[in-house]
């Protein structure tokens, strides 16, 4: 971006609630973004109900893409291939039939997690209850789905 012609500003929002004030007052958010709710359609919400224009996708494609359930779902529905999955929630029980059809070894994850943040490839049953809970730690939803080299 060329400072000649524009003010540039870097805004570093590090919570949800600070977003408002932080952007009050500007043209355009360029977003570069990371975590929870800077890729999940939040911020863009917010900017879109101030009126402040930004780059990238809108809140609703941002929400969709942040749900890997929402996405594969979306995915296997369009005819694209993708890895079966099964979606726990916290007060689900592991089904450990439904994770021996999957085959291992599988894929645990927080549902709507990104950087590989508590993403475990597990090679047997008895290393599941383990990942699961740590993925619970950072979401409320956990998928499980075959591993594909």
């Amino acid at each position: 971006i060329d400072k000649e012609k524009y003010d540039v500003e870097s805004i570093i929002i590090d919570k949800k609630e600070d977003i408002i004030n932080k952007v009050k007052g500007i043209d355009f958010a360029l977003l570069a973004l990371h975590g929870k709710f800077g890729e999940d359609g939040t911020v863009q919400s917010v900017l879109q109900t101030l009126g402040i224009a930004y780059s990238g996708c809108g809140p609703l494609s941002s929400a969709m893409c942040m749900d890997k359930d929402v996405t594969k779902s979306m995915l296997k529905s369009a005819g694209i291939r993708t890895a079966p999955w099964i979606n726990l929630r916290e007060d689900d029980n592991v089904d450990y039939d439904e994770i021996n059809k999957l085959g291992y070894p599988v894929v645990v994850k927080p549902t709507h997690g990104g950087s590989s943040v508590a993403t475990f490839i597990v090679k047997e049953e008895k290393q599941i209850e383990e990942c699961v809970a740590e993925a619970f730690k950072w979401d409320n939803e956990v998928m499980i789905e075959k591993f594909i080299k």
